[in-house]
């Protein structure tokens, strides 16, 4: 799983960068989400579309968690860049499609 998960590195990494971290911040919560995942997730079809294809969705707001979480143990003030993207991504759960198209619209404003 974690293999898979490495092959969209740079992607995860840029996620965080386009939500306002710094690119030492973004790696170490890209690490960080590695980690976790590998703990917490036991069943990997949790978190995979496909056998081989990865839940964007899922990561997107695991990584956008940690990042809330690590600016909040700072004690920053923040806002969290890109809300449109956000809410691209947040307002289409009825379907794994709708998903995957708010996923590629995000990568698109990331990159």
């Amino acid at each position: 799983m974690l293999e898979l998960l490495a092959k969209n590195h740079k992607t995860w990494v840029n996620m965080v960068l386009g939500m306002g971290a710094s690119p030492d911040i973004a790696k170490d919560i890209v690490q960080s989400m590695y980690l976790r995942i590998d703990k917490y997730v036991k069943d990997e079809k949790k978190i995979m579309y496909k056998n081989d294809e990865v839940n964007g969705f899922f990561i997107y707001v695991t990584l956008k968690n940690m990042y809330i979480s690590y600016k909040k143990s700072k004690h920053l003030n923040f806002e969290v860049q890109d809300e449109e993207a956000s809410k691209d991504v947040e307002g289409s759960l009825d379907s794994n499609i709708e998903m995957e198209r708010a996923f590629i619209r995000l990568v698109k404003k990331i990159d």
